[in-house]
């Protein structure tokens, strides 16, 4: 494997790790009513800029 490919498959599971993290917090919400347009709004847009 290049030494490209490895930098920036490194950097995309960085970020997916960051995402992941991002997301614990809403997902700690699930089940509860208190998820909002504008959590579900953002939530779809992180995983849509992957």
């Amino acid at each position: 494997m290049s030494s490209d490919l490895a930098a920036k498959l490194r950097l995309g599971l960085g970020e997916l790790s960051a995402v992941r993290e991002q997301f614990g917090v809403l997902l700690a919400l699930e089940g509860r009513d208190t998820q909002g347009v504008i959590e579900r709004s953002a939530a779809c847009a992180m995983l849509h800029s992957f």
